[in-house]
């Protein structure tokens, strides 16, 4: 950006180094603008301490941890209902998966799964990555933003992000 008359504030700042960049010789005082480099590094500065830390770790796309547990010959998930949320897809869609991968019988009630057999959080965390590579992230651009849309006989993964239509195996 340059310096303009008709626009002084407009001047170019590196925001790296904190300073005024400035040719050899040139002044911007003559515009009657006072250069306060110390204090605007000061102020951004106290307002940097007021910014939160990231909490989270930096993905816009987390799958939820599945709160379960097993009592007797039956596996309960909790939080279903919230992990196909975060997904954006069908608890039916999911369920299919999932009992075609653990080759057991499943069922949808409400916001929870209940699953025949005993089966552990990492085992139903490393299905719910599975899923999400098969049929949330786009293989294109890599983002989680798509849907899925049945075409005749055919389901196909549309992105948002990207405008990519891909096929996917029906769960």
């Amino acid at each position: 950006m340059g310096h303009s008359k008709k626009f002084p504030h407009c001047l170019p700042w590196d925001f790296a180094s904190r300073t005024l960049l400035t040719k050899p010789g040139s002044s911007y005082n003559e515009v009657g603008i006072s250069l306060m480099s110390e204090d605007y590094s000061r102020l951004l500065d106290k307002a940097m301490e007021k910014v939160p830390k990231k909490v989270s770790s930096g993905e816009r796309f987390e799958i939820p941890t599945p709160e379960m547990h097993t009592t007797g010959g039956r596996t309960t998930i909790y939080n279903f209902g919230e992990i196909s949320g975060r997904l954006n897809r069908d608890g039916h869609h999911l369920v299919k998966f999932l009992t075609k991968e653990m080759g057991t019988a499943g069922t949808l009630s409400g916001g929870r799964a209940v699953f025949q057999g005993r089966f552990n959080k990492i085992s139903i965390r490393r299905l719910l990555e599975i899923y999400s590579h098969k049929y949330v992230i786009c293989s294109i651009c890599g983002r989680p933003d798509t849907k899925m849309q049945k075409d005749g006989r055919f389901l196909f993964l549309v992105c948002d992000a990207c405008g990519a239509k891909s096929s996917v195996l029906s769960a």
